[in-house]
């Protein structure tokens, strides 16, 4: 390997310790036994089960005939989305492994005194954030008549749950907080992509999803 080469994996490694993100597959797809205009006429209320939300948790990106692509806000809550023990983070990502419809994010935090000098160590107030937002694409593309496939790939995090975050952290008058790691289930979106599509609004049916009024 020449120095060059060399200088841009050690980079790269670098840059991925830092960034406290787990390894893993960066998109997951869901194949489903569906026409694609049946799944593309689903995208709203899938949106709007995921977003549990007055909101708008749907965004068009594109649509054609026989691909299309939208980007899916996620709202819920979580009650372990963020400690600050290596130890227990650690734990609630070997039990999410297990479970796939575990919690989507869970955030390690860690505490710095701002008052180094400090001759008394003050209390450290823990960040007490529950509900949380992530933002998914979802792209969709006909594979056949009676065949799509959709590719779901994580975004980012909702702009009012990290508004949220920085404004708990700023909040503290001793400590400065910082997330240092930061890990997403993609497993379980897709899971509860293909669920709702199938088992709830059964796309896969002969029947209309929406139903029209009775005459």
């Amino acid at each position: 390997m020449n120095k060059y080469a060399l200088i841009v994996v050690i980079f790269f490694v670098a840059v991925s310790k830092l960034s406290g993100q787990n390894s893993g597959p960066e998109f997951y797809s869901v194949k489903l036994m569906a026409s694609f205009d049946r799944v593309k006429e689903a995208m709203p209320e899938l949106a709007a089960r995921l977003g549990k939300s007055n909101s708008s948790s749907l965004t068009s990106i594109y649509e054609n005939d026989s691909s299309a692509a939208f980007e899916i806000t996620e709202r819920n809550t979580n009650t372990q989305l963020l400690v600050d023990n290596e130890k227990e983070y650690e734990r609630l990502l070997s039990e999410a492994k297990t479970d796939p419809y575990k919690p989507s994010i869970y955030m390690l935090y860690e505490y710095e005194l701002k008052d180094k000098t400090a001759s008394v160590i003050p209390p450290k107030k823990p960040l007490s954030i529950i509900a949380y937002g992530l933002v998914w694409t979802l792209t969709i593309k006909k594979i056949a008549e009676k065949e799509t496939n959709i590719v779901i790939r994580y975004k980012g995090e909702a702009k009012a749950f990290t508004e949220k975050i920085r404004r708990e952290s700023e909040s503290d008058a001793y400590y400065n907080i910082k997330i240092v790691k930061s890990a997403i289930d993609d497993l379980r979106m897709r899971n509860m992509v293909r669920d709702i599509l199938l088992k709830e609004l059964r796309v896969d049916q002969d029947n209309s999803i929406t139903r029209s009024p009775a005459n």
